[in-house]
């Protein structure tokens, strides 16, 4: 089942939202689990297709990760904290938790996806000597959907840095560049003894 075809399950636009996370991250842990001795998502189908190419059952209709992702929790909902719940099976991907996400909890639980993320130093890091913020391809890939310009994108990062004076947030809002790390593939250490 799913909203779409059993809409009276989910009571409010966050249950939909929980829902829609849940089942993409856990298509994602059946997909790798199915493939045992991958060592990349990427070697499901060829062409990274296991995002577009494979289509899975939800609610009784076959659709893809794709599909979930950019149709369904991105052009509805139009959170860009989704980008710190959701996981592509790889090692830069934010992290799954211990725990699934519920409709009740769901701004706070994103809040603290987002903060956890963006703390992490593998995934935003602040070089004061060079003038850089290396930030995660999540950054750059969906850029629009954090925001419109370099500017309100790091203002947005920032803003989850707590110990950051308001001085230096702004110091690095106006004078920083942005550099972005690689996108590490290899399939994501806490799937692989599954």
């Amino acid at each position: 089942m799913s909203p779409e075809n059993r809409p009276d399950l989910f009571k409010n636009s966050d249950d939909r939202k929980a829902y829609w996370i849940n089942t993409y991250n856990a298509l994602v842990i059946q997909a790798v689990v199915d493939n045992p001795g991958i060592m990349s998502v990427k070697d499901i189908s060829w062409g990274k297709g296991i995002f577009w190419r494979e289509k899975f059952l939800v609610g009784g209709k076959r659709i893809s990760l794709n599909h979930i992702e950019r149709e369904i929790l991105l052009n509805e909902f139009r959170d860009p904290r989704i980008h710190f719940a959701i996981n592509c099976g790889s090692n830069s991907c934010p992290p799954l938790g211990n725990r699934v996400l519920t409709g009740k909890d769901l701004d706070a639980q994103l809040e603290d996806k987002a903060a956890r993320f963006i703390q992490d130093t593998n995934h935003v890091r602040i070089d004061r000597q060079r003038q850089e913020v290396w930030l995660s391809r999540i950054f750059k890939w969906y850029k629009k959907d954090f925001a419109p310009s370099d500017e309100s994108l790091l203002e947005f990062v920032t803003g989850y840095l707590p110990d950051l004076s308001g001085e230096m947030r702004m110091q690095i809002v106006q004078n920083y560049d942005i550099k972005y790390a690689q996108w590490d593939w290899s399939l994501n250490k806490s799937l692989v003894n599954m």
